[in-house]
């Protein structure tokens, strides 16, 4: 999935704009009909890889940790 993220001034403007590019696990959906042995809760879906680019450079690595698990987070509401 690929999403823009934007970071704001304390007066609500846009200061940066990065675009992402998030990947995913597979879902599997789970089975909870029948006999227990059978049933198995959904799997996957988590966030396998991230990276962050400021027009086409890839800046993932030049950002702050605290701004990078932001991203991560979006990202995962987003989904």
């Amino acid at each position: 999935m690929t999403f823009t993220y934007d970071v704001e001034n304390e007066d609500g403007e846009v200061v940066i704009r990065y675009g992402v590019e998030a990947t995913f696990t597979e879902d599997v959906p789970g089975f909870f009909s029948g006999r227990p042995d059978k049933c198995r809760p959904n799997e996957g879906g988590e966030l396998e890889d991230l990276t962050v680019y400021l027009g086409n450079k890839d800046v993932t690595q030049q950002i702050t940790d605290e701004l990078y698990f932001k991203i991560r987070e979006y990202a995962k509401e987003c989904r």
